[in-house]
């Protein structure tokens, strides 16, 4: 099978870029450079099957619009070509923050005017542009994801670095 892994410079995709090429699959994992200048010399060469890993996580806070780009934008440009077998759009499952409920129909809680639902909205246009925009496509929220990666400065791998250089973890956070 053909795989196209968009976002294969990240942790996921990297990560996906080795199985499915220990797996003997043929994976195209283009760089940021050609992504950016979508669709190109892609329009109308058939896709395989995309995974889409394009994101902005730890440091979003400090790049909102740049995560936007990432989770909506380069998205749709993906999805208006349509030259792909089946696109799978790796959403999170942070988007459940404040619902009632983890279920995939549950009503999900945003407030615009803030910075960390600005992450959870931009995850659900992404996830609604797929569910909307192409039968051929389909969005998972993932949740925890982790593995070696030292350069991380994502939760779990923070707190696993600093335990590693101090010998202790402190957590800042309310027990409660």
């Amino acid at each position: 099978m053909r795989y196209t892994v968009l976002g294969a410079g990240g942790f996921i995709g990297k990560a996906l870029c080795q199985s499915l090429s220990e797996q003997g699959h043929t994976v195209y994992a283009p760089s940021r450079e050609e992504i950016a200048h979508w669709p190109g010399e892609w329009l109308g060469h058939d896709l395989g099957h995309v995974l889409y890993c394009i994101g902005v996580t730890a440091d979003f806070r400090s790049r909102p619009l740049e995560a936007v780009q990432a989770h909506v934008c380069m998205l749709q440009r993906v999805l208006r070509a349509g030259s792909f077998s089946s696109l799978t759009y790796l959403s999170s499952a942070r988007v459940y923050a404040h619902a009632s409920s983890t279920a995939e129909a549950a009503d999900l809680w945003v407030s615009p005017g803030s910075l960390d639902s600005l992450y959870n909205l931009s995850k659900l246009m992404g996830e609604s542009a797929c569910l909307q925009g192409s039968s051929r496509a389909r969005a998972v929220r993932l949740s925890h994801v982790y593995g070696p990666d030292p350069g991380s400065e994502n939760f779990l791998a923070s707190v696993l670095g600093e335990a590693a250089r101090t010998g202790r973890v402190l957590i800042r956070t309310s027990p409660d």
